[in-house]
C-alpha cells in the first residue's frame, strides 16, 4: 500500500500534467486566435494592393498587347523613313554643291554682267534656295519621325 506521501506525490504528479495538458491546450487556442486575427488584419491590409496589383498586371498586359499590335507598323514606318532619308541624302548634297558652285560663280565674276544676266543668276540662286529649304524641310520631317520611333523603340525595350 502507498504511503501518503508517495500518494501526496501522485497526486501533484497527476495535478501538474492535467495542469500542464490545459495550459498547452489553452496557449494552442490563444495560438490559433491570435494567428487568426493577425492574418485577418494582414488579409485586410493588404486587399487593397492586391487589388492594385491585379489592375496594374492586367494593365501591363494590355499595353504589351498594344505594343505587339503596333510593333510591325512602327518597324516598316522606321524602314521607310531610313529608306527615305537614304534617297534623299544625296540630292541633299548635290543641290548644296550646286548652290555652292553657283555662290562662287557669282562672287568671283569680276564682269558684273548684265542687268538680265544679273537677274537670271538671282533667280536661279532663289530657285535652288527654296528647293534647298524644301528638302531641309522634308530633311527635319524624317528627323521628327526618326526621333519619335526612337522613343517607341525604347519604350517597347522598356516593356
Amino acid at each position: 500500500m502507498p504511503t501518503e506521501t508517495e500518494t501526496e506525490t501522485d497526486a501533484e504528479t497527476t495535478i501538474d500534467a492535467s495542469t500542464n495538458d490545459r495550459a498547452t491546450g489553452l496557449a494552442g487556442r490563444v495560438r490559433q486566435r491570435l494567428d487568426a486575427r493577425v492574418r485577418g488584419v494582414v488579409d485586410e491590409a493588404l486587399a487593397p494592393v492586391r487589388r492594385r496589383l491585379t489592375a496594374q498586371s492586367r494593365r501591363i498586359a494590355r499595353l504589351e498587347a498594344k505594343l505587339d499590335e503596333r510593333l510591325p507598323d512602327a518597324v516598316r514606318t522606321a524602314n521607310r523613313t531610313y529608306a527615305e532619308l537614304e534617297r534623299l541624302q544625296p540630292q541633299l548634297a548635290a543641290v548644296e554643291q550646286r548652290l555652292e558652285e553657283l555662290r562662287q560663280r557669282v562672287d568671283t565674276r569680276l564682269d558684273p554682267g548684265t542687268t538680265e544676266e544679273q537677274a537670271e543668276a538671282h533667280r536661279l540662286v532663289d530657285a535652288i534656295r527654296r528647293e534647298h529649304e524644301q528638302i531641309r524641310s522634308r530633311m527635319t520631317a524624317i528627323s521628327w519621325y526618326e526621333e519619335r520611333l526612337r522613343k517607341l523603340e525604347e519604350r517597347v525595350g522598356d516593356v
